[in-house]
């Protein structure tokens, strides 16, 4: 018996062109889209010299860093964004207690959100915490421009040594929700 593939091939070709099509209509689809993506936001490496003014001999009480904040630029962003979750981790290696300060700010310098402080214990390795954000609408927060991070030194017997390395290691990153 010889085996052909014509019979196979014209009945692909007949069921192929017979299969029922009909127009689509993509006012009938539903789509459901919630995106979420991670951003940095600010990292620090601070040592005892940051909090030391040498010619001074004394302690710089806090350390402040101010950073543009362009993620909420974008017009998707603005438009569709539901809420916000950013966490923080800090490895504190000094032997004193530190308050860690995050404010948000427009362009002409209005706090349009002031995140509560952490306070971090002395010699803690693996501190982490989140804080999450609403959006509603209208929100302050999204016309953030600039975030600042100010890390405070609380008051102690104990003076810091600029001999003698310590760091605070502050990391932090933005996981953002959007809804369309």
């Amino acid at each position: 018996m010889k085996f052909t593939a014509k019979p196979i091939v014209l009945l692909f070709i007949v069921a192929l062109f017979s299969s029922c099509v009909e127009n689509l209509d993509f006012d009938q689809v539903e789509l459901d889209v919630n995106p979420i993506f991670n951003s940095p936001l600010v990292s620090l490496e601070l040592d005892q010299n940051d909090f030391f003014d040498v010619d001074n001999g004394v302690e710089i009480s806090s350390v402040v860093d101010i950073t543009d904040l362009t993620i909420l630029d974008s017009s998707i962003i603005q438009d569709n964004l539901t809420e916000v979750t950013f966490t923080f981790e800090v490895e504190n290696r000094f032997d004193r207690f530190f308050k860690i300060q995050v404010l948000f700010f427009d362009d002409n310098d209005n706090i349009t959100y002031d995140m509560p402080a952490f306070f971090i214990n002395a010699g803690d390795l693996n501190y982490t915490a989140s804080r999450r954000i609403f959006i509603s609408n209208p929100s302050s927060f999204l016309n953030s421009t600039k975030l600042s991070v100010a890390a405070t030194l609380i008051p102690s017997s104990n003076q810091l040594d600029p001999d003698i390395p310590k760091t605070l290691s502050f990391k932090s990153v933005g996981t953002y929700y959007l809804s369309f």
